[in-house]
Order: structure tokens, then sequence, then C-alpha cells
């Protein structure tokens, strides 16, 4: 059977979900009067810059994804590696800030995995 829109579904739900799951909990950390007004600033830099590679992931799987452009595979790989895959990332590199509650890490792993199956299907030449 053949559906040339799921890829195209399964990573747009995936960068939809990474968008919310990021800046609802990180608006947080902005408004913290507790946190320093520098790391406050940074906090909102990231916010910025995660919410543009989440809209820029969704542009490119709506139109050169689903035409199996190949640049638009490499652009998204980039974009799970770095912005999805540095949730893994930080975890190793800063353990102690992680999340608490495995709920967290099952619910980014699944999202990576949904991004990634959908990347996987649309590869160029299949």
């Amino acid at each position: 059977m053949n559906r040339p829109w799921l890829p195209a579904i399964l990573v747009t739900t995936s960068a939809a979900g990474h968008l919310i799951g990021n800046v609802i909990p990180a608006i947080e950390h902005v408004r913290d009067p507790d946190w320093p007004p520098h790391a406050r600033f940074h906090v909102m830099q990231a916010i910025c810059l995660l919410t543009g590679a989440d809209l820029i992931a969704i542009a490119v799987a709506l139109g050169p994804l689903r035409r199996r452009d190949r640049l638009a595979f490499w652009i998204e790989l980039t974009y799970v590696l770095f912005a999805q895959g540095g949730y893994f990332a930080s975890i190793a590199t800063l353990p102690q800030g992680r999340p608490r509650g495995a709920v967290f890490h099952l619910l980014y792993a699944c999202a990576t995995a949904i991004f990634l199956i959908g990347l996987i299907m649309s590869r160029p030449g299949q």
C-alpha cells in the first residue's frame, strides 16, 4: 500500500511535538527569578532557535521531503541529530540537570524514533 503522505505526517508530528514539548517547560526557566538574568537570556535565545529549527523541519517535511528531495533528507537528518539528539547529548553531558522522571526520556525517545521512521521512509531513491 503506497502512502506518500505518511512520512511527512510522522516527521511533522514529531517536530511539532518537539516544539510544544520544549517551549512550554523552557518558559518556566525564563520566568524563574532565581535564575540569573544572563541564564534566562540564553534560555529565551534557545527557545527562539529551537522554534525556528522545528518550523523549518515542518516546512521541509511538508514540501521537499514529500517529493523525496535529497537535500531535504539531509536537512531533516541534521535537524533530528542536533535538535532532538541534543536532548540525549545533554543527558550524557550533564546528567544531574536532566528532567526528573522516566516519562520525559521515554517521550523524547518515542518522538525521535517517529521522526527517524518517517525520515527513513522518505529517503531518496525509494
